[in-house]
Order: C-alpha cells, then structure tokens, then sequence
C-alpha cells in the first residue's frame, strides 16, 4: 500500500511539475516568435499576456516544490516556527478575500463568522496561514458548484477551535484519518486536473498532511466529520482545527 501510495505521488509530482514547465516553454516560445517577426508592432497588452502567462507558470512551479520542501520538513521534524501574535481574525479574512474570485467563478458561497472576539494566539502566523488555506481549499475542491463553505471560530478554555464547514461530496469513512497522511490521495489519478480552485481539481495530494504538520508543531489538532462520501445527494464535511493559545514550549 505504501508503494503504491509513493508510485502515485511520483506520477502526481511528475504531472504537477510538468504543467507549469510546459506552460514556461509555450509562452517563452511566444515571446521569442513576436520579438523576432514583428517587433514594431508588439503592443503593451500582447507583452502583458505572454508575461502573465508565464508568471502563471513559475507561481505553480514554486507552489509544488514549497510543498515538496515543507512536507520534507515536517517528515524530518525539522520544521522552523517563527513564534510571535497571530490574530487568527486577520488571517481568515485576508485568505478569504483572495480565494472569493474563485470561489465566485464557480457560484460557491464563502461565508467568515465574526471572528473579532477570537484571542490572540501564539504562533507562526504564516505557517498558520498555510494550514488554515489548505483546508479552505479543499473545502472548495471538494464542494460542487453553488455550494457553501463556512468558517466559524470559538474560544475553548485554553484553546481556539476553528470549523471549515463545507457542503461538498463527502469523505469516505474509511478514509478520514488516512487523508492527512502523507502520499495520500484521495480518488483516483487518472482524473486529476491541475486546477487548484476547480471541482475536484489537483495538486500534489500534501494540503492536508501539511496542515496537519503545521498545527501539530503548534500543540493543536486536526480531524474531519463527514457521514461518508455521496456526489449524488453530497453530506458535506465539517475541519476541526484546535490550536493552544499559548504554546509550553517556545
């Protein structure tokens, strides 16, 4: 199983790698093309595509290999927390506002609580961020289109619980431990797209085990409810992050 599970994320490495690479290549070539037959006539805005193009390509290719070198720090134990006030409010709201135009795109409906009375933790908030944005969005690739994700957040005596509330397909019960395992991934390859923000889309299958890196150097947890896995009649899925307010060990 294991070898399976590692033959998988080679092929998922090797496609997620490969996009972007062929995406550098395609507007690379470009460039060279309009500079060498029409240079006169290049005009701002054909500059401006061929460079958001590849922009586009070289953002997924450092996303892929930041995810490859943040799960070999977790594995190695040797994951570096820069501690300091992380309000948890602030956070959530800024992530929310840049996953909102894809989560627009697809009619889904991306509800933040009131947040304001949360404490302030102690944390590294930008590996929080990264944990807490993985969650998000796998909550918008696992929800069909017109669905809805919430994000509700409490004190808990010494602790701040944070829910990502989504109404997607579901987790397969067997499942539900194994997805913050790393290599692990859920359905089949052979249907995996490069899309971050699509309806089932890719990645390399790591959001949830770095998540799980994440807030367990923090002294936190991370689990999952969902009543099982149905795209027909989807019962949704329920992330529960509990993170300490203060940390024993700084």
């Amino acid at each position: 199983e294991l070898d399976r599970m590692k033959n998988n994320f080679i092929i998922l490495v090797s496609h997620e790698l490969r996009t972007p690479l062929t995406l550098i290549s395609g507007y690379a070539y470009l460039l060279r093309e309009k500079a060498e037959v029409d240079t006169p006539g290049l005009s701002t805005k054909g500059l401006r595509h061929i460079a958001d193009g590849l922009n586009m390509g070289v953002d997924r290719l450092g996303s892929a290999i930041n995810e490859i070198i943040s799960i070999s720090r977790i594995a190695s134990g040797s994951l570096d927390l820069a501690i300091g006030p992380v309000r948890l409010e602030l956070v959530i709201t800024q992530l929310a506002n840049e996953l909102r135009q894809a989560c627009q795109e697809r009619s889904l409906t991306l509800a933040v609580a009131d947040l304001s009375h949360l404490p302030v933790i102690e944390g590294d908030g930008g590996q929080l961020r990264t944990a807490i944005g993985n969650v998000i969005g796998n909550a918008i690739k696992y929800t069909p289109d017109g669905g809805r994700i919430t994000i509700t957040g409490e004190a808990v005596q010494d602790a701040v619980s944070l829910k990502v509330i989504d109404t997607g397909v579901g987790i397969p019960i067997e499942e539900q431990r194994r997805i913050f395992e790393q290599f692990h991934a859920l359905g089949a390859i052979q249907h995996h797209s490069t899309s971050k923000s699509a309806f089932q889309g890719g990645g390399l299958g790591l959001g949830l085990a770095i998540s799980k890196g994440i807030v367990e150097a923090h002294e936190g947890r991370i689990w999952v409810e969902s009543k099982g896995h149905d795209p027909e009649n989807p019962p949704g899925s329920v992330f529960h992050i509990l993170l300490p307010i203060h940390l024993t060990q700084l």
